[in-house]
């Protein structure tokens, strides 16, 4: 396991314009002619790794000690992080109220009421336009104070039920936000309906009274998780058409609010991405427009991210790969999954668990559908050994259904055979299961008992991909798989097979 080191990872999370600030402000905040502390800070900023031993000497050639590196370290740690609080000072629209409240409060300690509420009307507006609801309260608090010290206490009254009104619309956001808890929660135990009583059990809760419309949700920010919640909700059940809508919605609810966007990019990549997946069938003019808006994002935010940035590469990369497969263009999909692991390489450390899965599972679904199943069992070894199940359970699910279809390809019976079994168990322990596992796991014990020694012909991978193309019609008797798409997959495995036998 790699060795990291907090402070090397602060320093390389900063962006040049950081850099460049906190420098100037080391300058000015560290005593000396010689700053030690920008030296040490240019050490670790130059390695790509955090290595003590290397750190030790390069210091050593500066000529710095390093008798008491633990606690510079620590000096620098907290250093940087007072730089970035004063390079971020009222660039965001909490810190703006903040800096008003202080100023308010300020005023207030020198009698100067009328210039305090001046201030707050300000921060008000600011805070009502943005739903901050506990700055609303800790403003109302002040507003009080100030009428009431000026003498001026028919405003109080007004005051007063402003504040049972936000109180009234922070209660109301926080009723959206456990229901989205609890459908985050559900889901999870569920993953994929595949029985009546999963089904059941989404519509008992969908079914809860503030989820009856979109109305209910008195704030934008409500809205935004109403809308989650039905993203949720049509996802467990399967209905991707009915997702796509709802993730669509949420793209224009966000795109209304700018200010909603800059303060959580990472919550559209998500939900931009998510609805790409969903897209992947549109026609080629309007899915590049799509991506084209997608690819523009990160320079539409009011400072530069690098998470942001990352995410959107590898989001774009993935995406692209998986629409050239579903459409059959194999050896394009082939070509660029050099491209692709470079852009998980680069950004490795932004990655989240469920994309390095998906880097891993995408390339093993395109180079067997290429006729070259040996190189797809790297990617889905280091799935099946290396990953969690619980955390990915569909892709966990879909390698170990492509890793059973690779070594029947390859004809490795005896793999098949330990397989097959060792699958058969995971589906006991994992009921309710649908019918298309059932359906396969008796297909490959079937497999085995026959003894077949050699690869798959092409009618067997026709016949597995048509049985799963009916039961796919039902929800709940189609494979609990999202992404990538094991009947892409096979299609154009079938296709391969065919065109090398005319």
């Amino acid at each position: 396991m790699k060795k990291t080191d907090k402070l090397h990872e602060l320093i390389r999370s900063m962006t040049m314009s950081e850099k460049r600030y906190f420098k100037l402000f080391a300058g000015r905040h560290t005593i000396g002619e010689q700053n030690n502390y920008i030296a040490l800070f240019e050490v670790l900023e130059s390695l790509p790794a955090y290595d003590p031993q290397k750190v030790a000497e390069k210091l050593d050639r500066a000529g710095l000690p390093v008798r008491h590196l633990a606690s510079d370290k620590n000096y620098l740690y907290n250093l940087i992080l007072k730089g970035l609080s004063a390079f971020y000072a009222g660039k965001t629209i909490t810190q703006k109220i903040k800096e008003l409240l202080h100023q308010v409060e300020i005023l207030y300690e020198r009698g100067m009421y009328d210039q305090g509420l001046e201030l707050i009307i300000i921060a008000r507006d600011l805070a009502q336009k943005y739903e901050l609801f506990p700055l609303l309260i800790e403003i109302s608090h002040w507003e009080r104070k100030a009428l009431t010290f000026r003498g001026d206490t028919s405003q109080l009254a007004r005051a007063h039920t402003e504040v049972l009104g936000y109180m009234a619309q922070m209660d109301n956001l926080h009723a959206f936000i456990h229901l989205h808890n609890q459908m985050k929660e559900l889901q999870q135990r569920i993953q994929r309906a595949r029985a009546p009583e999963d089904v059941t059990r989404l519509h008992q809760f969908i079914t809860h009274p503030f989820l009856a419309s979109e109305e209910i949700a008195l704030t934008f920010q409500a809205r935004i998780l109403y809308w989650h919640i039905m993203g949720l909700y049509y996802y467990t059940l399967g209905d991707t058409a009915r997702e796509g809508e709802v993730q669509e919605t949420l793209i224009q609810h966000m795109s209304s609010r700018p200010d909603y966007i800059q303060d959580f990019p990472l919550e559209y990549i998500l939900v931009y991405g998510r609805w790409l997946t969903l897209s992947l069938a549109a026609p080629e003019a309007m899915f590049a427009e799509y991506m084209e808006v997608f690819m523009a994002f990160p320079q539409n935010l009011r400072r530069p991210r690098r998470d942001v940035e990352a995410q959107v590469e590898t989001e774009a990369a993935l995406i692209q790969v998986e629409r050239l497969m579903r459409m059959g263009m194999i050896p394009e999909a082939q070509a660029a999954l050099g491209s692709l692991q470079e852009v998980l390489r680069r950004h490795d450390r932004h990655l989240s668990l469920r994309q390095r899965c998906i880097g891993h599972l995408l390339p093993a679904l395109i180079q067997a559908a290429a006729g070259q199943p040996r190189l797809a069992l790297p990617g889905l070894n280091t799935i099946l050994n290396t990953y969690p199940e619980a955390q990915c359970p569909d892709l966990y699910a879909a390698a170990r259904l492509l890793n059973l279809m690779v070594h029947a390809d390859l004809g490795n019976a005896s793999v098949v055979n330990y397989e097959a079994t060792s699958w058969h168990r995971y589906l006991l322990q994992h009921q309710p299961y649908c019918q298309a596992e059932l359906w396969l796991m008796d297909f490959f014990m079937r497999l085995t008992r026959d003894g077949r020694k050699h690869p798959l012909p092409l009618s067997a991978w026709v016949g597995i991909r048509d049985t799963l193309r009916q039961l796919q019609d039902d929800s709940l008797q189609a494979l609990p798989v999202s992404a990538p798409d094991i009947l892409a997959w096979l299609n154009t495995k079938i296709d391969q097979i065919s065109a090398e036998s005319t």
